[in-house]
């Protein structure tokens, strides 16, 4: 440089030297990387930071560096070695370590809901599964097997997973399900049955049911219940504990039909004597009824009171538990026995029979104030 004039002072410039030095990198890196499992080689980026330079790695110390490399797979500990590259400007660093940690991954494992009708029987028993949610597409777990509580009655049964396999590459945590075994319809239906009134309940056919739908060789818990006199009734099925089933119940008819009687009218008779007061008492024979119960009916005549035969009508009433054959019979009315006596008579001959005495006779017993036919006449002369 030339020499310059700077107010009072001449300055001479002489030149001097800048000597720069390779920078020293710094690094800073974590005590550990946490990555989780992910079925495939995960790509180490970052594992650490340096002011200067270019950060590299390798899998061992003595490796080859690179920016990036690819960790292990599987669930495991990895050691990472890093340094900054040497660079004409930068002095490197001796390689240091970073642990790289590769997690199991948290899958979750459910057993499937399952339910099957009551059936008592182990061997249609759905196959029981599980569902897996959060596992690596296209890997499965090993060993993963559900059972479930013994039973075949209706009700809730735990489904536990066992998991006795090795899935080193992921924790598993397990969700217990349910087999539930719902009620079996069936219909439990009440027998149509049918007898003659009686009135006794000992002679009652017994009451049976049919069941429907019910698992062969069980037997059904139920009631039935009548009633006595003619008509139609429901026979009640009442369903008693049956836990394995859901029972429709329907009830059938149990019929008393109507007792076959007869009522026939006895005969009856009297002599003739005009006087409906002396008829004897209409009675009727009753056959085929229950002891002690009556049949109601009347019995009635034609009226008259010549001598003939009248009808003797039997009129059944109300008989609500009986059919009544009615057989009327016959009143009859007999001939009173008279007698007619030709009163004796006497003349003195006269060859005249204008002066014959009046013809009479004596009638006895005919009804009183009735009369009798008769004709009189002489059949000898006495001389």
């Amino acid at each position: 440089m030339g020499d310059a004039v700077q107010g009072n002072y001449t300055v001479t410039y002489e030149p001097g030297t800048l000597t720069i030095t390779k920078g020293t990198a710094v690094v800073t890196a974590p005590k550990a990387l946490e990555l989780t499992y992910n079925g495939r080689e995960q790509e180490l980026v970052e594992a650490g930071e340096t002011t200067l330079g270019t950060l590299v790695y390798s899998l061992t110390k003595e490796g080859e560096y690179s920016e990036n490399i690819p960790v292990g797979t599987n669930v495991d500990s990895y050691t990472v070695w890093y340094k900054v590259e040497d660079g004409d400007n930068y002095d490197g660093v001796e390689p240091r370590s970073v642990i790289v940690n590769i997690q199991p991954c948290p899958v979750t494992v459910t057993a499937d809901y399952k339910t099957k009708v009551y059936d008592n029987d182990a061997s249609t028993d759905p196959e029981l599964t599980c569902t897996v949610k959060g596992i690596v597409e296209g890997e499965a777990l090993t060993g993963c097997t559900p059972r479930r509580v013994e039973g075949q009655n209706v009700g809730n049964y735990v489904i536990t997973v066992e998991i006795n396999g090795e899935n080193p590459n992921y924790t598993v945590t397990v969700e217990n399900g349910t087999f539930a075994i719902t009620p079996k319809d069936i219909k439990v239906t009440a027998d149509d049955k049918t007898k003659v009134y009686d009135n006794n309940a000992e002679t009652d056919p017994e009451l049976t049911a049919t069941v429907t739908g019910a698992v062969e060789g069980e037997g059904i818990s139920y009631t039935l219940s009548p009633g006595q006199d003619v008509g139609e009734y429901a026979i009640t099925v009442t369903a008693g504990e049956n836990p394995n089933y859901t029972v429709t119940v329907e009830s059938g008819i149990f019929k008393i039909t109507p007792k076959a009687v007869t009522v026939k009218a006895e005969d009856k008779t009297k002599g003739y004597d005009n006087d409906d007061t002396t008829d004897p008492e209409l009675t009727a024979t009753v056959t085929g009824a229950v002891e002690g119960e009556e049949i109601s009916y009347t019995v009635s005549r034609e009226t008259g009171q010549n001598v003939g035969e009248y009808a003797i009508t039997v009129t059944a009433g109300e008989n609500p538990n009986y059919t009544v054959t009615v057989e009327n019979g016959t009143f009859a009315i007999t001939p009173k026995d008279i007698k007619v006596t030709a009163d004796d008579q006497t003349k003195v001959y006269d060859n005249n029979a204008e002066t014959d005495p009046e013809l009479t006779a004596t009638v006895t017993g005919a009804v009183e104030g009735e009369g009798i036919s008769y004709t009189l006449s002489p059949s000898t002369r006495s001389r």
